[in-house]
This record gives C-alpha cells, sequence and structure tokens, in this order.
C-alpha cells in the first residue's frame, strides 16, 4: 500500500538516510543522516496520484516530510 512506488517497505521506526540525484546535491548539504521516520503516510499529488511520504527526524533535530524516493533504509547485517 504504502511502499508500491520504491518496493521497498519503510515504516515507524525505520533508520533512514537522505539520497538525491545529483541535480539536487545542494539539498543533501541540509540533512544531517541518519534520520528516524515518525510517521508514514500517502497524499494525492496534482496529478491525482498517490506518494508515499515519511515524517522524518534527522541527527541534527531538524524534522521534514520526504518522499520515499529520497530515502534508502538503512539496515543492519546480523553477526
Amino acid at each position: 500500500m504504502l511502499w508500491y512506488e520504491t518496493g521497498i517497505i519503510m515504516l515507524k521506526g525505520d533508520m533512514v538516510e537522505f539520497t538525491a540525484p545529483e541535480i539536487f546535491s545542494s539539498s543533501i548539504s541540509e540533512y544531517k543522516n541518519p534520520g528516524l521516520i515518525m510517521e508514514v503516510f500517502q497524499e494525492e499529488t496534482f496529478t491525482g496520484q498517490m506518494a508515499s511520504k515519511a515524517k522524518v527526524y534527522w541527527n541534527d533535530g531538524k524534522i521534514s516530510v520526504e518522499h520515499f524516493c529520497y530515502l534508502k533504509k538503512i539496515s543492519f547485517d546480523s553477526p
């Protein structure tokens, strides 16, 4: 439902990092990785499509709302 755009399930409590295409490279410096997902939801775009978004609490204390496509889920391998 919320993850159909990227194929990656992101849930409240997941640790993520901000990623973006090179054209948005200046935006990357605005985010102090990693971040913690506080809320996951969908919003309707101006074209009527549903977009998955997450409210993220960043390492520097800032909070932002980001499209899933700009977030990379951080996973930790068990030894």
